[in-house]
């Protein structure tokens, strides 16, 4: 990672900008309520297992700090553009994901230092029983939108419709499955799951974007708008030209600002955030000194194109950081909606072809470690680990579902010999073919007369140079 050496580039480190800028997950599967449910204790945080790790009467989250001192601008740059400031419709890919978190917040905020836990924002408590088929969150009455209305129920129930109806398809097949959803009271909303049996489901709930049901137009909620959202999060838009640029002011009168799960963070003034074509004129704009901080994500140019005046001065600090947490996965996905790719055994062949060793080598100069599990370097991963009793009781319902060397925690993607013409690997993956029916007929692979063929899809150069030497 790199930041400016100057006076917002110490804030940075003060505030611990990984912190600064929450992203607010959009999580899987949710559902239902009922009549008359009985409810458990009122508590200050959900945990997906057991409680959430921080006690009730917590001052702030680990990661913050809470003394970080506030003012000044903090210049970013990303790649790409935006043609709306809504990021929770089915276009939401045409909007600043910045807006999550920062502008508009959820009831209740994710800790980023725990595997699965919520603690209060918009919702100052909520109450669950124990089959978490009932899940009631008490509205804070402080809560508050940047124009100073109040946030009441009926946003919370007008916000779980409208996306239920027009939001993202994650976001349309979850809410779907819930039963019911009351207010209470003004302050007070209580969501039905009965039936669901899913522990995830009151998270998913408490996750859920609070909208602000006298502004938000519904009938232009599905289009590409740029018209600026009623948030109720620590900064509001001052500027936002599409496809150029976004600039958030920070809101002096905050509602949460000294709330525990947001004390220590946003403490900028403003953010400008610039867009450019591709990572290469961002790349550039660091070197011109336009931006105070940037995250690369290339591991040549970490490698090679940091020997400019501005790095060997000092003015620009090049720091390498482990996140200590999942940091999510990178690489080429199969398209199962593909009749090519239906036989696991082709995705197979193909993925022992990765020569991962030459293309970390050559590329990357050794810096990538291959990724061997959605989950990696967290607790839901399963690599090397064998199934326990209770997970095997559980897909003994689905017998062959799994393999053998997945359940013995033998599995591994296939390693090459680093050379680029490794054969033990490709007789492997050709005698994986043949036995799936498929074989060369003229230069090309096919089955039964018809060719294996598909497209890479790619965004840059860079993963076009991967692209082509997997190919």
């Amino acid at each position: 990672m790199l930041r400016a050496g100057h006076a917002v580039g110490r804030m940075i480190g003060a505030a611990r900008l990984a912190a600064l800028i929450h992203v607010i997950a959009v999580l899987p599967p949710v559902s239902a309520l009922a009549e008359n449910p009985l409810q458990g204790p009122v508590t200050h945080g959900l945990a997906l297992y057991g409680d959430p790790a921080l006690r009730k009467d917590f001052d702030h989250l680990p990661y913050a700090n809470p003394e970080a001192p506030k003012g000044g601008r903090l210049r970013l740059g990303q790649r790409g553009g935006f043609a709306s400031l809504n990021p929770f419709n089915a276009r939401f890919g045409d909007a600043p994901q910045l807006i999550i978190g920062n502008v508009l917040q959820s009831l209740m905020v994710r800790s980023q230092d725990e595997p699965y836990s919520f603690y209060p924002l918009i919702a100052e408590s909520v109450e669950i029983d124990e089959a978490r088929e009932h899940v009631t969150f008490h509205i804070d009455p402080r809560a508050r939108f940047s124009d100073t209305t109040p946030i009441l129920a009926s946003d919370v129930l007008f916000s779980f419709e409208l996306l239920k109806s027009k939001g993202r398809p994650n976001h349309r097949a979850i809410f779907a499955l819930v039963k019911s959803a009351v207010a209470l009271d003004d302050h007070t909303v209580r969501f039905d799951l009965t039936g669901v049996k899913d522990r995830e489901a009151p998270l998913i709930l408490a996750a859920m974007p609070v909208l602000s049901k006298r502004t938000t137009k519904v009938e232009r909620f599905d289009d590409l708008d740029m018209t600026i959202p009623l948030g109720s999060g620590p900064y509001v838009i001052s500027e936002a030209k599409a496809g150029a640029r976004l600039v958030l002011r920070r809101d002096p009168d905050y509602w949460a600002r000294d709330i525990p799960s947001q004390r220590g963070f946003y403490n900028f003034d403003e953010i400008d955030v610039d867009y450019y074509r591709d990572g290469a004129a961002l790349f550039e704009a660091l070197k011109a000194g336009l931006l105070d901080y940037r995250e690369e994500t290339s591991a040549a140019r970490w490698s090679t194109g940091y020997d400019f005046p501005a790095v060997r001065n000092g003015a620009i600090v090049k720091e390498t950081l482990r996140p200590g947490r999942p940091t999510g996965m990178e690489g080429f996905v199969f398209n199962l909606r593909k009749g090519v790719f239906r036989d696991v055994r082709l995705r197979e062949a193909i993925a022992m072809m990765y020569d991962f060793e030459w293309i970390n080598a050559n590329f990357y100069s050794g810096l990538y470690v291959r990724t061997e599990s959605y989950f990696g370097e967290s607790d839901y991963s399963s690599v090397g680990r064998p199934a326990s009793a209770a997970e095997r009781a559980l897909l003994s319902k689905y017998p062959g579902a799994v393999r053998d060397d997945v359940l013995e925690g033998r599995w591994r993607p296939v390693q090459h010999d680093g050379s680029g013409r490794d054969r033990t690997v490709a007789k492997r993956a050709q005698a994986l073919l043949a036995e799936a029916g498929y074989g060369v007929v003229d230069g090309r692979l096919e089955k039964n007369g018809v060719p294996v063929a598909f497209e890479i899809m790619i965004r840059d150069r860079d993963e076009e140079r991967l692209a082509l030497n997997f190919a």
